[in-house]
């Protein structure tokens, strides 16, 4: 025994339950939206209008022994660094006497020995620069 249904019916009554769970619709929002507040990151202030461009070279602490610190660009503060930590242009990393820090920057390997400072000035695709105020690295 066959029942005759109209075409389409199946597929109406399966679509029938998605269509319950599907939230409401939202109501229209105006084009001109107020500006976003600006938001504090890392002692500068910015405007979620303007986006950052993300560094074009990241490094990381891959290892540390003892007490290593690193500062961030146009900070003062040392804080704590961890393994895995991004070290970026602008980042400064110092091991404390008797401590040791290794980074890895692309393919090249940067080992810091106790009482170094050492400043990464350009971290970039082609190249990088650092200055070295005080200690001894191998690179």
């Amino acid at each position: 025994m066959h029942t005759l249904r109209k075409p389409g019916t199946r597929a109406a009554i399966l679509a029938l339950p998605l269509l319950l769970l599907l939230p409401a619709a939202l109501p229209a929002q105006s084009l001109k939206s107020a500006p976003s507040p600006p938001q504090q990151t890392a002692g500068a202030t910015v405007s979620m209008a303007e986006p950052i461009d993300p560094p074009t070279q990241v490094g990381r602490v891959a290892r540390t022994v003892g007490q290593v610190s690193y500062r961030e660009a146009g900070e003062e503060q040392w804080q704590p660094a961890t393994r895995n930590l991004p070290v970026i242009e602008g980042h400064a990393v110092y091991a404390a006497p008797g401590s040791r820090a290794l980074l890895e920057i692309g393919q090249s390997r940067i080992a810091l020995e106790g009482g170094t400072d050492l400043e990464f000035a350009t971290m970039n695709e082609s190249g990088l620069s650092a200055t070295l105020p005080m200690g001894a690295a191998a690179a």
